[in-house]
């Protein structure tokens, strides 16, 4: 029987409260796979019986704060044979329900695993088709049987991304009632899955799948590429020396998502700089914050009985992203100190942070809610200020952070897309030369075109026609070699040689036709007709005379008509009469 959290707000409010990073822990768990091959329908064959049960009681960290269950939801038996993985859940589960329009909230179960280090993502459910979140279409490679205690999914997929004769994957249950999803489940110590969608590729951050162990030999086939770095050009070279990382500290409470304080704000850094820097603290508890708003409390209410720590981070954010940028980033955290009134300083080294020589993505989109989201890395630190110094949870919420005085560290942001500072530096001291070499090649042609209309100019010998054509080829040229230099990105000294040498050329031309112009004999002036004589008004004009005979013809017709209308009324009358 699933028991509904009391406390759990959707993740997408949590996301319009800051960007989406979130640090993951690997998750180092190895698993063995028994040996066999199974028949997928939904039937549990003999073949698992080699494999180990895989007991589902870890909830999700996220969706369902980390809770361990007595009793585990749901089981999993994973073989392979030469070519496949095969796995068979059977989930316990008496209120099977499908009633969300979102799939992740009806009752399902999730596989990941990689091929050619790609995500391959499904999710199937007790009812309805499975769908690809990611990758290849799972028809064919599973099926569902529902039973008294729930429902079983047996699938398989190909045995793809092989070091050391083992895979990487990953295996989810999606616990729902009520059409929402009450949280998702992992096999033992794997809470950090929530984050197992996000994991593109295995150079992603969230790094929380777990390790197959294989049977049998199979052959090495993984395949890691190499960090290429981004190409330098004229047209990105500022973009990325001009990229900064800023920093700050804050808490936020890891349930209801709520609460959120700016525990103090650090420094931009730019590309290839150091910055270490000391500041002071800002306290949980305090009545407002430096914006004058109400800072709340961290308590049991927001911390599920003091068993989901809150977020006590550091965010690296890059502000100048926009929706659709992508980047890479290296940073060293050399150190963080954290000091609190009372408390011994909980000391950390870029080592224990994992962030010595760190890669990191950031890929900036916007959120159905209207934010962007995707444009900053956090460092958590409440789980590890809290094993550092021993505390409980409890003490670390409702005194810690109370007490909190200082935090130091050290951070260097070493490159970005794979290029340092210096490399960044040694193409802008080539860019003269550069320059240099576009206006000799690309912009040749259209020196030569404009040289070539000059030529054909001085010797025109005065013809206008000729004159003109060639201010047109020579104007057409500039215009051309102008948007070559802004479509290359070359718009200093290139632009310059285009709008001083080249419309120089285009401006004596245009001074050969303004002289051919008024060189030209001047036409003969036109002398206007004498005006006529005025008429005689007092004679009648021919169409005055011609508009009269048609009126007194006109009015003729009308007394003749009248005439015989009275005539033929009086001889009606008296013929009426002679009868009478």
């Amino acid at each position: 029987m699933k028991r509904l959290l009391a406390i759990l707000i959707s993740l997408a409010m949590a996301l319009s409260l800051l960007p989406m990073t979130l640090n993951a822990i690997t998750a180092d768990i190895v698993i063995q796979a028994g040996s066999g091959t199974a028949v997928i329908d939904g039937i549990k064959d003999e073949a698992y019986d080699t494999a180990t049960p895989l007991d589902f009681v870890q909830k999700g960290k996220t969706n369902g704060g980390g809770e361990v269950l007595d009793e585990p939801i749901g089981h999993a038996w994973v073989i392979n044979d030469d070519t496949n993985v095969y796995v068979f859940f059977s989930v316990i589960d008496s209120e099977l329900d499908s009633t969300s329009a979102n799939n992740y909230e009806t009752d399902s179960v999730d596989v990941f695993w990689m091929n050619n280090n790609e995500k391959q993502q499904w999710r199937l459910y007790y009812e309805n088709p499975g769908s690809a979140d990611s990758g290849v279409d799972p028809a064919g490679y599973y099926s569902v049987v529902v039973n008294d205690e729930g429902y079983d999914v047996e699938c398989y997929f190909p045995i793809t991304d092989v070091l050391d004769n083992s895979i990487e994957m990953c295996l989810q249950i999606n616990a729902c009632s009520g059409g929402k999803r009450d949280y998702t489940c992992y096999i033992l110590d794997n809470e950090e899955a929530d984050d197992a969608y996000q994991r593109s590729t295995r150079q992603s951050e969230y790094d929380v799948w777990w390790t197959l162990a294989l049977t049998g030999e199979h052959e090495t086939n993984r395949v890691d590429p190499e960090p290429v770095a981004e190409e330098i050009t004229i047209k990105n070279y500022e973009s990325i020396q001009s990229r900064a990382i800023s920093t700050s500290f804050f808490i936020q409470d890891n349930v209801a998502w709520q609460l959120w304080h700016t525990v103090g704000n650090g420094e931009s850094i730019p590309l290839g700089e150091t910055v270490e820097q000391t500041i002071t603290a800002s306290p949980l508890g305090m009545t407002t914050n430096e914006a004058g708003e109400e800072v709340g409390e961290i308590n049991a209410t927001n911390t599920n009985d003091w068993t989901v720590l809150p977020k006590f981070n550091l965010q690296m954010i890059d502000s100048a992203m926009v929706e659709g940028d992508k980047g890479e980033y290296n940073v060293t955290v050399s150190n963080i100190t954290v000091s609190a009134e009372g408390y011994e300083d909980a000391v950390f080294t870029g080592e224990e942070l994992g962030y010595v020589d760190k890669d990191y993505k950031l890929e900036c989109s916007m959120a159905d809610w209207g934010s962007l989201t995707g444009n900053a890395r956090e460092i958590a630190l409440s789980e590890l200020i809290v094993n550092k110094l021993g505390i409980t949870n409890e003490e670390y919420c409702t005194k810690y952070l109370t007490a909190l005085k200082s935090i130091t560290y050290s951070i260097t942001y070493n490159s970005y897309n794979h290029n340092t500072k210096e490399v960044v530096d040694a193409f802008v001291e080539g860019l003269v030369a550069l320059e240099q070499s576009f206006i000799d090649n690309d912009l040749k042609e259209y020196t030569d075109r404009v040289n070539a209309a000059l030529e054909s100019a001085n010797g025109a010998n005065g013809d206008l026609e000729v004159l003109n054509d060639a201010l047109d080829e020579a104007t057409k040229a500039t215009n051309r070699a102008r948007t070559e230099c802004n479509n290359s990105g070359y718009t200093n000294a290139a632009l310059t040689y285009v709008e001083e040498t080249l419309v120089g050329v285009v401006d004596q031309i245009q001074a050969m036709v303004d002289e051919a112009v008024a060189a030209q004999p001047a036409e003969p002036e036109v002398t206007d007709a004498p005006e006529d004589e005025p008429a005689d008004d007092s004679a009648p004009s021919s169409s005055n005379t011609e508009s009269s005979g048609s009126n007194t013809g006109l009015v003729v017709g009308i007394i003749v008509v009248v005439v015989i209308v009275v005539v033929a009324v009086v001889a009606i009358l008296l013929g009426k009469k002679k009868k009478n």
